[in-house]
Formats: structure tokens, sequence, C-alpha cells
């Protein structure tokens, strides 16, 4: 799984999923799955697009781990995006808006984004 997290000042871009389907109503950032032969870089930028509608100038590596949820354990590449070129729209994942860390942590998001909201408080103030 590959995130790319999009920041523009001190904002970070989030997404409410969509109702009907898995984990409708979390938020999330933009992200999906590394395809066969991807490198998780470029995975992040293509989510990133897709779903957000955002092209990343940069990434920068953020965090990598395991997170083990019930019948299954997925391995997270997380990439910061400072300063993507464009403006989110709907996508994927839904309606995207920009948020501040202290509101981003206040949302109702899947469990494996506690790492990463972890290790985004040592990155972003």
């Amino acid at each position: 799984m590959a995130l790319a997290l999009p920041i523009r000042g001190a904002r970070l871009l989030v997404g409410r999923r969509p109702e009907g389907v898995h984990l409708a109503g979390f938020w999330e950032f933009p992200g999906g799955k590394v395809q066969a032969g991807e490198r998780p870089e470029v995975a992040a930028e293509r989510e990133l697009k897709e779903e957000a509608g955002l092209i990343a100038l940069e990434l920068e590596p953020l965090l990598v781990f395991v997170h083990d949820y019930a019948d299954r354990a997925i391995r997270f590449h997380v990439f910061l995006a400072p300063e993507p070129e464009g403006e989110p729209g709907t996508g994927a994942g839904g309606d995207w808006v920009w948020k501040s860390l202290a509101e981003v942590r206040r949302l109702r998001m899947p469990s494996a984004n506690a790492r990463v909201l972890e290790a985004l408080g040592q990155r972003v103030r």
C-alpha cells in the first residue's frame, strides 16, 4: 500500500470515504495498492493523481510500516507530497479537503493511520 500525503502550507489533504464502500464515512489520505512491478513512490504519485487529481512535484519518504489487521498484514509506504500541483476534486476517495494536523487528528480514520499521524507530528508543525 502506498500513501501520498499532500501538504500545502500547514494543511494536509484528506478525503471522506463515500457511502457504500468499505469504511464508509472514515477519513483517509490518498493512496492504494502497489501494482506488480511498480515502485511504491510511483504508486503513491499515481494514486494521488487518480484519487485527488493532484500532481506530486516531489515525494519525501516519511514512513514504512506493517499494520496487522484481523485477516491480513499490510505494508504501508508513506510519502509526503509538499505543495502538489492542481486542485483536489471528487474522486475514488470522495470529497477532498485541506485540514490542519490538529483537525486531522480529530477525524475518524482507519486504525493504520495512527502510525502515520505519529510520524507526521514529528515532521509537520
